[in-house]
């Protein structure tokens, strides 16, 4: 199926399958509850579906195998819910013993196996073992479906206790990355920070000439047990480039009242220079590796300082290489040369034939622009070991190419993922 394209009715019948598939598993899972089996039948690609269910092993009758397990099917949600209420615990300084009382609340509650992870979790809580040992007697002293509402009721009708601000669910930060796959960033706002809020990733520099476009990604770490760091946005901008070659940018990151954050980019050799910020690709939830530290540099005043001390102009231009790493990067060697050839020469396939063959892409001016620049670059790109200004081009240009056949639709948001990771690794060997 794709996005954008009408379905035919055998696609809009699996759709309709699929639907109903799934609403009488939930409506299985639910009964689960009650029961110790239970059967689902529905329609499924023109013919009868009938699947058996059961909660546990012990309560399938003969070959387990021919079963649907719920307890098998939700282990690895079971194990994430008891790693968040012992972080819980832990981030509190608390101990399961020092609980004085368990609340079961919402509609998973009512799951045999959800509990039982609540009793284990608290099992040398004696006080609350009692009240868990009471529910499965006696049931819920409060139902667990209901008292959402009713809390809800109490908010609506002025009631419940004043709500607290708007804070920040996660820390985010700003990273730029280079043609390697490495990130550099550093965390601007802080989970738990009161919005609106702000912070700055100041005094920043990098080499390149007219026309280059920097990467930047805006990201977020999550704390807990399934954390870490994740991208939220990549996207790119293209600052002002003197005639050594250095541009100069800050970055700022706006959380507003209701805590959407948002990026800002801003060249420091233009007044009022907002860069505008091109290809922007939502990786919501994409696992990126722990960014190393940026380092910012008061340029101005550092040039100023080495001027005072009486260097020449050509000592300070190499003072200014060897403290940006970019303007002085080795050759790349021929292992990732012919690795990011391969990469990039199967995106350029890729997006010459859609322009040829599909109207989607067909009046698509920047794809049709950055295969022309691809194709140049991969002509001057040579065999074996290749100077860093020769191999940026080709790994940056690949990676453009992606977003117009993203944006169209042309490849899915899966198979852009696996072509920006083949990208990546070639680069990064």
């Amino acid at each position: 199926l794709r996005e954008g394209q009408p379905l035919s009715g055998a696609d809009a019948t699996l759709l309709r399958n699929l639907g109903d598939l799934r609403l009488h598993v939930e409506q299985a899972k639910i009964r689960l509850s009650e029961l110790r089996t239970t059967t689902v039948e529905t329609p499924y690609r023109g013919r009868p579906l009938t699947i058996q269910m059961a909660r546990s092993r012990r309560d399938a009758p003969g070959r387990s195998g021919d079963w649907v397990i719920l307890e098998d099917a939700l282990a690895p949600h079971l194990q994430r819910f008891r790693r968040h209420i012992e972080f819980a615990l832990q981030e509190n300084g608390l101990r399961a013993e020092e609980i004085d009382h368990v609340l079961l609340i919402g509609g998973p509650m009512h799951m045999p196996c959800v509990r039982a992870v609540v009793a284990d979790v608290f099992r040398r809580n004696a006080a609350v073992s009692r009240e868990l040992a009471q529910v499965e007697q006696a049931g819920f002293p409060v139902d667990p479906m209901e008292c959402v509402a009713q809390g809800a009721a109490l908010y609506g009708r002025g009631e419940g206790p004043e709500p607290p601000p708007n804070q920040l669910p996660y820390h985010y930060g700003l990273a730029l990355r280079n043609p390697s796959g490495r990130y550099q960033g550093r965390i601007l706002l802080q989970r738990g920070q009161a919005a609106p809020c702000e912070g700055r990733l100041q005094g920043l520099t990098a080499h390149g000439k007219p026309g280059d476009s920097i990467p930047v990604s805006i990201y977020i770490w999550e704390v807990g047990p399934d954390g870490g760091y994740q991208l939220v946005g990549d996207y790119r901008f293209s600052p002002a480039f003197d005639s050594k070659g250095l541009a100069q940018f800050e970055g700022v990151l706006r959380a507003d009242e209701q805590g959407v954050v948002s990026a800002y980019w801003s060249d420091l050799r233009v007044r009022g220079g907002t860069l505008r910020l091109e290809g922007l690709n939502e990786l919501r939830g994409e696992p990126m590796p722990e960014p190393e530290e940026i380092q910012e540099l008061d340029f101005n005043a550092w040039v100023q300082e080495m001027q005072r001390r009486g260097m020449t102009e050509e000592q300070i231009e190499k003072a200014i290489r060897d403290q940006i790493p970019d303007g002085t990067v080795k050759p790349i060697d021929a292992a990732r040369v012919e690795a990011t050839r391969r990469a990039a020469q199967n995106i350029l396939d890729l997006c010459e034939r859609a322009l040829q063959h599909d109207p989607r892409l067909a009046g698509d001016s920047q794809a049709r622009e950055g295969c022309a620049q691809l194709r140049e670059a991969l002509r001057r790109l040579p065999r074996g070991e290749a100077p860093y200004e020769l191999w940026a081009p080709v790994a940056h240009g690949a990676e453009m190419l992606l977003l117009p056949m993203e944006r169209s639709g042309i490849l899915s948001r899966e198979q852009i993922r696996l072509l920006r990771g083949q990208l990546g690794a070639a680069a990064g060997q």
